[in-house]
């Protein structure tokens, strides 16, 4: 960053900032900053999905309407970088293989020949069929990999080409090859085979990234991202126009902006500090020595007088316990007309129990450094947690307080049936889990206890009850159902003490019947193609 935006450029350091600039900060002038940028004024706010506009407006008007503007902020104009020549910077590092990096300083995003920059830059290595791939990894393949990308930012932009080299050849072999090749694209337009297949990878990025809502590059990101930086939100809609109007002209004139000035990197493998004789003929190829034997460790078992089975490994070196209790049953024991009543179960553990809300529960894991992770699969529901061996017996405390007396809270209850109905409604916005969950159904049979989904569908979880949760607890969570596995940096007699004061009292369960799955029959009719609408 320092070289290729020499100060006073503001890309001259990088966004996480200097260590020693971090240490002098105080929190006056982290109060400052805030108090200068983090404002109505200087902020966008999106929101994306199902809902009611009006309504919507009303609420944000009452979260925000009263929060005072804020200074206007001056924004930055583009600022092109002051690199003038070649810069050249050496170094090695622990790796095997030598990697060149050459960085050329470009325009901003929006500008006239930033559309051009990102074609110019999927032309020499967007792909296996991309000039620099196909010439220097696949056919010569002198390049163990390479990257290429332009990265159009606000007030300057940065075109990066990273190149690994192959054993055998050098980053100034490769070099030559790149420096050729983009010469090459000076004087002679790409072929409009290379310039629609460049094109047709923007726009298919660009409309992947529109089916999710959220996320990294999903809508409400882009509309923030095209409300702040052109003021036009509607951009996202519009923008990947500008790449479709690109002529090859353009491209060449993007491609004469790699010149002259720029950085380049090169990272070698670390060479001996000194110079040693040896006896061994490197050039004879070792005979392979005898196939080791992984004899794998074999865990020791314990069962408690309540029929609780316990399974220990010890794991020294890393004082790190790794536990947790598995129960058998899970989604194939969900009544017919219940689907999700084993998952929903399973995540409403760590809701509440007697003594502890839900709050204090997340609280209290997280001030141990870690959490619980309680889930119902196909054949098993299991909670377990992971922490320092100090820690483990507190976290342990909790682990066995939410299995032995959760509470279901209602309002809680609630509040993750809410979750889970929008994840559901959110189903149908990915083709790929659209796919997934049909496919289960159509395999086994929507009625069966492999086909129906894990996590319910609408209808299911809007029909479960506290007392479904109550029923489906009271015949599946019990010690003769359960297992306790415990590896980790401690004796076996540790673990049978901890079980104990934890899971002793836990009472059998009373008439639960053993699990029984259903076979399911091979269908033999002929192939079928089933095809699910996704506007």
């Amino acid at each position: 960053q320092p070289n290729l935006f020499p100060a006073p450029h503001p890309y001259n350091w990088t966004t996480i900032g200097d260590p020693a600039d971090l240490d002098a900060a105080s929190l006056d002038d982290i109060k400052a900053f805030f108090s200068k940028f983090y404002s109505p004024s200087n902020a966008s706010l999106a929101i994306v999905g199902d809902f009611d506009s009006e309504a919507t407006r009303r609420m944000v008007e009452s979260y925000f309407g009263d929060i005072p503007a804020g200074p206007s902020i001056d924004r930055v104009g583009r600022m092109d970088s002051r690199l003038s020549g070649q810069v050249t910077l050496t170094t090695s590092d622990s790796v095997q293989l030598s990697r060149l990096y050459l960085n050329w300083p470009t325009n901003p995003n929006f500008t006239r020949l930033q559309a051009p920059t990102d074609l110019l830059a999927t032309i020499l290595g967007g792909g296996k069929s991309s000039r620099l791939y196909k010439s220097l990894v696949y056919e010569r393949r002198i390049a163990r990999e390479i990257s290429v990308y332009d990265y159009g930012q606000e007030i300057a932009g940065e075109f990066t080409i990273q190149a690994t080299a192959n054993p055998g050849h050098s980053t100034e072999e490769i070099e030559t090859a790149i420096i050729e090749e983009i010469e090459r694209l000076k004087t002679e337009t790409p072929t409009e085979a290379e310039i629609a297949r460049a094109k047709n990878r923007i726009e298919t990025s660009h409309i992947m990234q529109l089916e999710r809502f959220g996320g990294f590059g999903g809508r409400a990101d882009q509309l923030n991202y095209y409300n702040t930086l052109t003021g036009d939100p509607e951009a996202i809609n519009t923008d990947v126009d500008r790449y479709m109007a690109v002529e090859p002209e353009e491209i060449r004139a993007a491609a004469a902006l790699l010149g002259g000035n720029v950085v380049k990197l090169t990272v070698h493998p670390e060479a001996s500090r000194q110079t040693i004789a040896s006896s061994v003929d490197r050039a004879s190829t070792p005979s392979p020595a005898a196939q080791p034997r992984f004899t794998s460790p074999i865990p020791k078992r314990g069962k408690l007088s309540n029929g609780l089975e316990v399974v220990h490994l010890e794991k020294s070196g890393v004082p790190v316990v790794a536990f947790g209790l598995v129960l058998s049953g899970g989604a194939l024991d969900d009544p017919e007309s219940k689907s999700g009543l084993a998952s929903l179960t399973a995540s409403m553990l760590a809701e509440g129990t007697g003594t502890r809300s839900s709050i204090q529960i997340a609280e209290e894991l997280e001030f141990l450094g870690t959490n619980l992770r309680n889930h119902a699969n196909r054949e098993y529901a299991m909670v377990s947690s992971d922490s320092l061996k100090t820690n483990w017996k507190d976290t342990l405390n909790i682990l066995s307080d939410v299995v032995l007396n959760s509470a279901f809270p209602d309002h809680e209850l609630e509040r993750l049936r809410k979750n889970l109905l929008t994840d559901l409604d959110r189903i149908s916005d990915s083709p790929m889990a659209i796919a997934g969950r049909a496919a289960r159904s159509l395999y086994y049979g929507p009625g069966t206890p492999y086909g129906h989904p894990l996590t319910g569908n609408q209808q299911s979880v809007a029909s479960i009850t506290r007392d479904d949760l109550l029923g489906y607890y009271d015949s599946h969570f019990g010690p003769d159902k359960a297992t306790f596995v415990v590896v980790g940096d401690l004796s076996f007699e540790e673990a049978m003490e901890a079980a104990e004061s934890n899971f002793g009292e836990w009472k059998q369960l009373v008439g639960a019947s053993a699990n029984g799955v259903s076979s399911i029959a091979n269908d033999p009719s002929p192939t079928q193609i089933y095809i699910a609408d996704k506007p």
